[in-house]
This record gives structure tokens, sequence and C-alpha cells, in this order.
């Protein structure tokens, strides 16, 4: 046998293995309808974790932009205080000298 046939021969049997795999897929997708209670449990329980998993991702957002807030706002004071150590500083200084 020479080795063009035997690539074609592996192709081939890759192929046959792919579409018995598909069809066993198909198979198990048709066969749904006949348990109606596992389809239908499984139908619940999915759309029970969607709707655990959108609130938890609102609560993350809400979450999200308090911290957003409170870290503006913590920015704003640090800023404030900076202005104030500055000023004191310099009132600092210039009592220092007058002082001396």
């Amino acid at each position: 046998m020479t080795s063009s046939a035997l690539v074609s021969t592996a192709n081939l049997s890759i192929g046959v293995w792919r579409n018995k795999r598909r069809r066993e897929c198909c198979h198990s997708y048709l066969n749904l309808p006949s348990e109606p209670e596992k389809f239908q449990r499984a139908v619940r329980l999915t759309h029970y974790r969607s709707g655990e998993l959108n609130a938890k991702n609102r609560e993350l957002m809400e979450l999200q932009a308090l911290a957003q807030r409170r870290l503006k706002n913590n920015r704003a004071n640090f800023a404030d205080g900076m202005k104030a150590a500055k000023e004191v500083k310099k009132d600092l200084e210039w009592t220092q000298k007058r002082v001396k």
C-alpha cells in the first residue's frame, strides 16, 4: 500500500468517526423529548442559574459604582487635606521668619 493510500484510508476513517459522533450527538438531542421531565427540569435549572448570575452581576455593578463614588470622595478629601497642609506649612515658615 502506498503512502497516499494510507493517508486517504486514515482520512476516511477519521471522517467516518466524525460522522458517527455527530449522529450520536444528534440522537441524544433528539431523544430529549422522550424524557420531558428531565428536559423541563434542566430548562428550569438553567433559567434559575441565569437569574442568579444576572442578580450577582447587578450587585457587582452596584458595588463597583459605590466604590467609584467613595474613591472620588476620598480623592477630593485628600486633595483638600494636602491643600490645607501646604497652607499650614507656609504659615509656619512665615511665622518662623518673623520670630527670628
